[in-house]
Parts: structure tokens; C-alpha cells; sequence
């Protein structure tokens, strides 16, 4: 569990499990960015069918468990929703959208450790003052 992403990282409830196998088939069957589907349709549809709330947050560790997984090979995410590609070229798009993101959140991390550094620095200025 990841400190303050704890409703995202959260291991999945046992509700939670049993929509697994309903959200990979409907991946498996409706493949293509021509069934793309968005995190609040999904939510509304789980919701109208098997009456379970759910948070975008929870379809996301969802996604996140069936692509750990290896159950929907090729499952990906846009702005615009989730979809199972068709072809190699759109998995090697997401890949280099997920390698653009890591390069940002690193890049943030570094700059939140340098302010830790300076910080530290200052405190101990102070101490000595």
C-alpha cells in the first residue's frame, strides 16, 4: 500500500475479485479503440448490473491487477478510456506515454528530495544560530 494512495492501493475486496472475470471478457470480446470505455461508464454499468458501488479510483486498481496479471494482454489506457489494442504499434504508444509519466514523476521526486536536502540544511543553520 502506497502512503496517501491507500484507496488506490488497497488490495482488491472480495466484491471487487468477483467483477474481474466480467471485466476480462468484456476486454477480451469488445477489442479495439472502437470499444473504448471510460472508468465512470464501467462504474455505472457495474453499478445498473451487479449494484455495487465503485470509485474511479477502484477500476483503476481493477486495470491494474488484470495487466499485472496477464489477463487481458494489451489492455490500455488513453485520456479517453481503457481498450484492448489491436495491433503492436498502439501497445508501443502506451508504452511511451507510460515512459513520458515515469520521466515526470521521477523528475518531480528528485526535485521533492532536493527540498528535503535544502531543508534539512536550513534546520541545521538553525540549530546552530
Amino acid at each position: 500500500m502506497i502512503k496517501n494512495f491507500e484507496e488506490f492501493t488497497i488490495d482488491l475486496n472480495p466484491t471487487e475479485h468477483r467483477l474481474i472475470p466480467m471485466m476480462v471478457d468484456r476486454f477480451k470480446m469488445k477489442r479495439g479503440i472502437e470499444h473504448i470505455v471510460t472508468a465512470e461508464t464501467m462504474i455505472s454499468k457495474i453499478h445498473e448490473t451487479f449494484g455495487v458501488k465503485l470509485k474511479d479510483t477502484r477500476i483503476r486498481k481493477m486495470i491494474q491487477f488484470i495487466r499485472v496479471h496477464n489477463l487481458v494482454p494489451g489492455l490500455i489506457a488513453t485520456s479517453r478510456g481503457y481498450y484492448t489494442a489491436e495491433t503492436v504499434a498502439e501497445i508501443n504508444q502506451w508504452i511511451e506515454s507510460l515512459k513520458a509519466r515515469e520521466f515526470a514523476i521521477r523528475e518531480i521526486r528528485e526535485v521533492a528530495e532536493r527540498h528535503v536536502q535544502l531543508l534539512q540544511n536550513q534546520n541545521q543553520q538553525t540549530i546552530f544560530a
